[in-house]
This record gives C-alpha cells, structure tokens and sequence, in this order.
C-alpha cells in the first residue's frame, strides 16, 4: 500500500501505529500482570502439610506386631527439617497417650488416618513441654515444635512435634 507524500509519510505513519499499538497494550499487560497470583511453593505452604506430603511410604511385616506397617522413606528435603522448629496447622484428635500428647490431623476425625482411610503422612504426634491444652475434637488448632522423623518405631506416628507449644492466632 502506497501512501500518499512519499516515504517520510510512510515512516511517520509506521512510527504513529507502533505508539497506538503500545499505548493500547500496556495497561492490559499491567491489569494481567496484577490480576496474576504468584504460584505458591511448598514455602509457602501456611498450615504446613505439603512438605510432610513428600514422604513416601511401602509396607513390610513386622515380626513384632504380626501384621505389615508402613515404612517412610524420608527424602532429602524432610531430612533437611529434622531438629528444626516446624509449625503445623490442623484437626485435634483425642488420643490416649501420656499428659501432653495428642494427634494433630491434617483431616477431620471422620476423614482422618484413623478412622476415614487417609494415609499416614496426614497425621502427626505432638508431644508439649507441658500439659496438653483443652481442646475439642476437630478443633482447628497451630502448633509449634521441634521436627522428628520417625523411621522405625511403629508405636509411633512418621511425624512428631516435640517441646511443642500452641500457637496463639
């Protein structure tokens, strides 16, 4: 297409589409830009649980207890958490174990490990440097403590929380 007075109209007419076109792109590249969400990492994670998530588990029998267990297999980003304050949010669940002790669940008791089928990275123990607080079942409750793998003790949970304190919210 030939326009009219030469090429320095032409050029004019170049430069005056490239200005629109910018002009009309940028405040939409900036409204996605805002509207984006930042994709969340396992840092991120507020209750806690994706990172206990990575465990993986298989069976094996256990002469002791006559039956299989599920044996973790840690890998090397838990292992890394060991002995470290890690906090976690979830579901309380009464447990019969020692003065504070209880089972936190990252699922309600009609879901949870023990009674609704979910897997046994779902829960943890929490052992507090004092007694357990008063709680509800289901209560939704954070805790505060030092990180134990377990890898071999099948009395207990994979995941415990020692020297724990509740988290006021």
């Amino acid at each position: 297409m030939e326009v009219q007075g030469g090429p320095e109209k032409e050029g004019y007419y170049r430069r005056m589409n490239r200005k629109v076109v910018l002009k009309g792109c940028i405040p939409i590249l900036l409204v996605l830009l805002m509207a984006a969400k930042p994709t969340p990492s396992l840092l991120d994670d507020p209750t806690g649980w994706d990172r206990l998530m990575l465990v993986r588990y298989h069976s094996a029998w256990s002469d002791e207890y006559e039956m299989e267990v599920p044996v973790p297999e840690f890998p090397l980003a838990l292992r890394n958490l060991e002995g470290s304050e890690y906090t976690l949010s979830g579901y309380y669940l009464p447990a019969e174990l020692d003065k504070g002790e209880m089972f936190l669940s990252m699922q309600p008791y009609s879901s949870c490990f023990f009674c609704g089928g979910a897997g046994p990275e779902t829960v943890a123990e929490v052992h507090f440097s004092g007694r357990t607080p008063k709680l509800s079942l289901d209560e939704v409750v954070t805790v505060r403590g030092r990180l134990v793998l377990n890898r071999d003790d099948y009395a207990h949970l994979f995941f415990i929380l020692k020297d724990a304190s509740l988290v006021k919210e």
